[in-house]
Formats: structure tokens, sequence, C-alpha cells
């Protein structure tokens, strides 16, 4: 269950290193007008979400040469939606901070495949009513979900 786990992060998504720190001198400036432990509650909770940036930008600068090879076979095969492919690659590296190349790469196949069946979920609206297409889809979704599951059980070795 190490992803279940990693996935309740103290970061809030889109929050930077900038805008955690402008929070926490606020907060600073605002101690005397609040009840001591609330203060040291929010203080805790906004230096918990610093060092969780830290270590997320320092995880992903680590895997740049890995990233970019990947950036360059996304664009080639995603084309226009190669920021969504990113994004889940980004979130999914993240949860599951792989510790060697292998696990890396098993996370970028599992990030494919999750943006594979979100992609299929967007064209399911397109076909609603023909009966054999979307017969089609929910084979290829039940398909890769078997696959999402079993790259997870790898992940979760």
């Amino acid at each position: 269950m190490r992803a279940q786990e990693k996935s309740l992060s103290v970061v809030i998504p889109g929050r930077t290193i900038e805008m955690v720190e402008k929070l926490a001198m606020e907060l600073q400036k605002r101690r005397y007008d609040m009840y001591y432990r609330d203060y040291e509650a929010q203080r805790d909770a906004y230096t918990a979400e610093l060092l969780q940036i830290q270590h997320n930008v320092r995880l992903l600068e680590m895997l740049k040469p890995t990233l970019d090879t990947d950036d360059l076979h996304a664009n080639s095969s995603f084309g226009a939606l190669v920021g969504e492919y990113q994004t889940i690659r980004t979130n999914a590296l993240i949860t599951w901070q792989p510790p060697t190349i292998k696990k890396v790469m098993d996370v970028i196949t599992l990030a494919r495949l999750t943006f594979r069946r979100q992609l299929i979920h967007k064209e399911s609206g397109l076909f609603s009513n023909d009966k054999t297409k979307r017969g089609q889809e929910v084979r290829e979704i039940t398909a890769l979900n078997t696959e999402i599951k079993k790259m997870e059980a790898n992940l979760n070795e």
C-alpha cells in the first residue's frame, strides 16, 4: 500500500516553495492574533509542506535525463495532449517515488496506461449511442485496468 500512503501528501497541488514561504511569513506576522496551538499546528503544516515540495523538486531533478527522453517519446506519440500526460507522469513519480531506474520506467509505463485509460473515457462520450464501439471501449478499459493493477502490484514489491 505504499502508493496510498504516499498519496496522502501534505502538498497542496499547484503550490510552489515561494508561495508556501510567503504564507509562512504571513502566519508569522499574525501569530499574536491566534491561539498558540493553532499557530503551531499551521506553522508545522507549512514546514512539512515546504519540505515535501523541496523533496519532490530534488526527485524530479535527479530524474531529468530519463524524463527528457520520455518527453521526446511523448511529444511524438501524444502531440497536443502531451501536457496532460506529463502531469499524470509527474504525479505518479511523486506518489510512488521509485528507488531504481527500473522502477522509474515502471512508473512511466503506469502513467502511460493511466493516460490511455483517461483518453478512452474522454472518447466514450463521442460514441455513447454506438453499442459496438461502446463495447470495444469497455473491453479496452477492462484490459487497461488489469495492466494498471499489475503495474501497481509490481511497484509495491
